[in-house]
């Protein structure tokens, strides 16, 4: 029965992702014409971007903001494994925190903050869904830490998602909140000496805007990724907007994030060893 029970559990986790991923994937295609509108112009390979800047640059620097366990959905792995790259990874929920560290042991020039990047430094309230509360109600199983964040409205999303409207009034059933350490973007990057990193990751649950605006343009990452899909219209709109007031240009990375190019930093060739060569020809040619 114990086997039985974990199958049944794995498969109800799978089937959540899955239906997360075509709700996703219905709402940017709505936004993506409107980012080419924009000045988006397509896809390009992220990892294959930010290997092709790090073989180019050995102080190659970057910032992660929902770092999660440095696993789940994210693009960044390998290439800090592949050149040993200086970062600061950001995530305040204590499981993945210590998944995180776990997964880069052994890489002595990164540096971990379990905390929230927020608009004052302190503490803030990061917003969660009851563990139980998904089978309480025979729902799909959750993953909890994907889905936390500093926006209460967006826990209710999920929830509206897939037990709908009705149940989704009823927060005090599910909502839950811990109170965790808030830094500035600013404190963060002065408190570990890098107020210049080359790339920065956000992956923050529809709070990826109110971040974009912490950072000093006068000194802007060649590099910006951020999971634009949870964003409301006015956000996203607002952040293409600022990114290419900026000089940056915009590119889909996939169906749920936005990578923004820093035109005048970005990268004229790429080494022949870092990725294969029609990834290396399709970035060029959009650059």
């Amino acid at each position: 029965m114990m086997i039985l029970r974990k199958l049944a559990d794995f498969i109800s986790v799978k089937l959540y992702r899955l239906s997360i991923r075509f709700v996703r994937l219905g709402v940017w295609g709505k936004r993506e014409t409107r980012q080419g509108d924009l000045g988006g112009v397509g896809q390009l390979d992220f990892a294959a971007l930010v290997l092709a800047c790090a073989g180019q640059n050995p102080d190659f620097s970057f910032v992660q903001i929902g770092a999660n366990d440095g696993k789940s959905g994210d693009p960044l792995p390998d290439c800090i494994k592949t050149f040993d790259l200086r970062g600061i990874l950001v995530e305040p929920q204590s499981g993945p925190f210590a998944a995180l560290k776990a997964n880069y042991a052994g890489q002595s020039r990164l540096s971990f903050e379990q905390a929230v990047i927020a608009e004052t430094d302190g503490t803030a309230r990061f917003y969660r869904v009851d563990p139980g509360f998904w089978q309480k109600h025979n729902l799909p199983q959750g993953n909890e830490s994907d889905i936390s964040s500093l926006k209460a409205e967006h826990i209710r999303f999920h929830i509206a998602l897939f037990g709908g409207e009705k149940l989704a009034a009823h927060e005090g059933e599910y909502l839950r909140w811990d109170d965790v350490p808030a830094l500035t973007l600013n404190t963060l990057l002065a408190k570990y000496q890098l107020p210049e990193p080359d790339l920065l990751l956000i992956d923050t649950e529809g709070y990826d805007y109110a971040i974009l605006q912490m950072v000093d343009w006068h000194s802007p990452p060649a590099i910006v990724y951020y999971e634009s899909v949870h964003l409301s219209d006015a956000d996203l709109i607002a952040s293409f907007e600022l990114l290419l007031s900026k000089g940056y240009r915009l590119f889909a990375a996939d169906g749920f994030n936005t990578v923004a190019v820093l035109e005048r930093q970005a990268p004229r060739q790429f080494p022949p060893t870092t990725k294969p060569a029609k990834l290396a020809a399709d970035i060029e040619a959009l650059l």
